[in-house]
């Protein structure tokens, strides 16, 4: 029966401390159960870190590999590497922590964004309804609309994103349809001015955003807008009546 490995070094032992730490993430009998706790330490050393992310008694274990990104103490070339290992849903938990860095968190999405077209329709759904800001504004694209209304629902979507993702040329007709009647969206002023320069936006959807605007507003927005040149039309005639 393996062995849990060394004992956790003290960090105040200085060099010596360095040389346990080393000792016990090198031990070819240590469990995953020891190197997890080895990696809770906030005091472990990069070296170790090093030195364990190389320990094959232990290294191909997900759990610890999903623990060597959480860790603010792992080198860059070992974490780097171990974003593309991870199953899609455990990259979003280890982007999702509190105290992950920012550099790990946008590696984690990279790795998610470059699979996106490549995983099911299920895990997307999840994805939408439980990931990051930008992960959540990216699946606003998605084909499929339960996976855009489940990142409409998202909390920690940002009107920014949405605001984005309706000003892409991409943006289908079912997100913006689900936008525009969205109880929280449809009622943020940027979201609605957005709404106004995007070609799927129907004419009952613009007359409704546009009557809270000046003429002056209006035709500001309008300029350079998508909107078809008929409902344009519609608007500039009926805007200024309404006044």
């Amino acid at each position: 029966m393996a062995s849990t490995g060394s004992p956790i070094p003290d960090p105040s032992a200085n060099d010596s401390a360095a040389d346990a730490w080393l000792a016990a993430a090198s031990d070819p009998a240590i469990s995953e159960a020891a190197a997890l706790v080895l990696l809770r330490q906030s005091a472990m050393l990069a070296v170790a870190i090093e030195a364990l992310a190389k320990n094959r008694a232990i290294a191909s274990a997900r759990k610890v590999q999903r623990a060597l990104l959480l860790h603010a103490h792992t080198p860059r070339h070992v974490w780097l590497p171990l974003t593309r290992n991870l199953f899609t849903l455990e990259l979003v938990q280890v982007a999702l922590s509190p105290t992950v860095s920012g550099d790990v968190q946008r590696s984690c999405e990279d790795a998610v964004l470059a699979r996106i077209r490549t995983i099911s329709l299920g895990e997307r759904k999840a994805l939408a309804r439980r990931s990051t800001t930008r992960l959540a504004a990216a699946l606003l694209l998605d084909s499929d609309g339960a996976v855009v209304h489940a990142a409409l629902d998202n909390g920690r979507l940002t009107e920014a994103g949405v605001v984005q993702a309706l000003l892409r040329q991409v943006a289908s007709p079912a997100l913006v349809e689900a936008v525009c009647h969205h109880p929280k969206w449809s009622v943020r002023r940027e979201v609605r001015l957005a709404a106004l320069r995007n070609e799927h936006t129907t004419l009952a959807v613009a007359l409704q955003f546009a009557y809270e605007l000046s003429p002056r507003e209006l035709r500001e927005i309008l300029h350079g807008s998508l909107l078809r040149a008929e409902i344009c039309e519609v608007l500039l005639r009926e805007i200024p009546e309404s006044e």
